[in-house]
């Protein structure tokens, strides 16, 4: 071999060797830029519309302590108490009415509804709740009976005037406007978002129901990362799914156990 061709040799080589590292680097490079991207776009979106859903609880939330304070000025008068029970349970809209449990066992509905004889407010999770606490609480998301709804339960102690709990005002409340809230959030072209209770279980979903739980659906593939979307912190991660591996993003809704999660197919990004 002529000198010129070993010298060729010689240094095209490393060369290229150099260039295939750098080329190596650069795309590791690039591919971490993009999945910053990504993360700090569904960072974005996530609180955006994690601070609208906030809002929407914390509307309804101060409906709760308003009518908590008026009804502990009020006199023992079950009169009045159901009066002012009506004209919020009218006049409030995305509520389902506002009712009182009171210490004595005695319960009015300003939606007019009777309960039977076997009817005990004390052993329901909204009076429970609100005895525990001295704040407004949120009850699990459950069904409607009467249509199948997805809603909730606000309550709060009622006290009077000198501190003495007099019994637990609530109101039940669809979720109508969360669940539009969530399904009108766009990741990517193809991904989507959902909301789980602070059990994993879905609150809303294109494809899975309250009855369905984070841990035993897609086969599976998520059982793993449970922690991740239950933490009560935001977080980014990726999980394998159906073969194909997906990025996610968590968002905390505050004054809740619910987690708002955004997802998209990793494919998308890179």
């Amino acid at each position: 071999m002529k000198l010129r061709s070993k010298m060729s040799v010689f240094i095209g080589l490393p060369v290229l060797l150099v260039l295939l590292i750098l080329s190596v680097v650069s795309y590791k490079y690039s591919d971490r830029l993009l999945v910053n991207e990504s993360e700090n776009s569904m960072k974005m979106t996530a609180g955006k519309y994690g601070s609208d859903i906030e809002s929407i609880i914390s509307k309804n939330t101060a409906y709760i302590d308003v009518i908590s304070l008026e009804l502990g000025q009020e006199t023992n008068s079950n009169e009045r108490i159901l009066k002012t029970l009506q004209y919020y349970s009218k006049n409030f809209p995305n509520t389902l009415g506002f009712f009182m449990g009171f210490e004595n066992g005695e319960y009015l509905d300003g939606t007019d509804w009777v309960p039977d004889t076997s009817f005990n407010h004390k052993t329901r999770e909204w009076y429970k709740n609100a005895m525990a606490k001295d704040i407004s609480v949120i009850s699990k998301p459950y069904l409607n009976a009467i249509d199948n709804s997805l809603i909730v339960s606000i309550s709060k102690q009622v006290k009077s005037s000198d501190g003495k709990i007099k019994g637990v005002v609530g109101t039940d409340i669809s979720t109508k406007e969360i669940i539009e809230e969530v399904n009108s959030i766009k990741v990517g072209k193809t991904g989507a978002a959902f909301l789980l209770d602070g059990e994993g279980n879905f609150m809303v979903h294109s494809k899975y129901t309250l009855t369905d739980n984070i841990s035993t659906v897609e086969n599976g593939d998520l059982q793993t990362k449970v922690s991740n979307f239950l933490s009560g912190q935001s977080d980014f991660f990726q999980a394998k799914v159906g073969g194909a591996q997906r990025f996610y993003f968590t968002y905390p809704i505050k004054n809740t156990n619910w987690v708002l999660a955004l997802s998209v197919p990793k494919a998308e990004v890179l």
